[in-house]
């Protein structure tokens, strides 16, 4: 089904930042989306400008949730470049769960898992012809973030003020040209037992994602 409009706060800081990123590595936290209009520089959020970051020897149990544990597996080594491609991201435990393109000038997004898309505290990412172009997060359900980029891209696409500036409107149209469709990939924060319960790490994920692979759709990867 295609999504309508929604809104999405952003989430106060983990405290876990560094503790919490194991299928990803390590990093601090970086929240991006639609809201997500000022690149940031400094300040608790300068650390996710890092390119490089340490790898687990982890990764996701098969078939089960983030926090059902791990199982030991070879590292694969993503460093010899910028650009991180579908096949990678899936290493991770991320899945497919809507497909988006633009038509008649309007941002579209499809759900294709629904019971994924209903979850919150989940990282994302956009991908166009097995490439990377954006990675984001959310608190809300992710079919209510969805929700948001299909308005703000939309409104871009036209010229209109929106929380996607104007230029970034440009730049997915030239991602998505010729009736391109892309692929959204995605799945819950891993959730991390701490001594005052459990806490999502899915903003600690995206920011290591962020850090490490800098797709060009981010503003604040760049």
């Amino acid at each position: 089904m295609l999504i309508g409009r929604a809104d999405d706060l952003k989430s106060p800081g983990s405290l876990v930042a560094i503790k919490a990123a194991h299928p990803f590595g390590r990093g601090s936290r970086n929240p991006s989306g639609p809201a997500d209009s000022v690149p940031r520089k400094t300040g608790r959020t300068h650390d996710c400008h890092r390119t490089r970051s340490d790898f687990s020897p982890s990764t996701l149990a098969p078939g089960g949730r983030p926090h059902t544990g791990y199982v030991t597996c070879c590292v694969i080594d993503f460093s010899t470049g910028s650009t991180m491609h579908a096949e990678k991201i899936k290493e991770y435990g991320l899945k497919p769960v809507a497909e988006f393109w633009i038509e008649e000038n309007q941002f579209r997004i499809e759900l294709t898992d629904l019971e994924t898309t209903a979850l919150k505290k989940c990282v994302y990412a956009f991908t166009v012809e097995d490439e990377i172009v954006r990675v984001g997060s959310s608190k809300a359900p992710l079919k209510k973030r969805f929700g948001a980029w299909r308005r703000d891209v939309s409104k871009a696409l036209n010229g209109e003020k929106s929380a996607t500036p104007i230029e970034e409107g440009h730049r997915w149209r030239d991602a998505l040209h010729e009736g391109c469709h892309g692929i959204i990939y995605a799945r819950p924060g891993t959730t991390v037992h701490t001594p005052l319960g459990e806490i999502s790490a899915y903003l600690d994920e995206e920011c290591v994602l962020l850090a490490r692979y800098k797709p060009k759709l981010n503003r604040s990867s760049r």
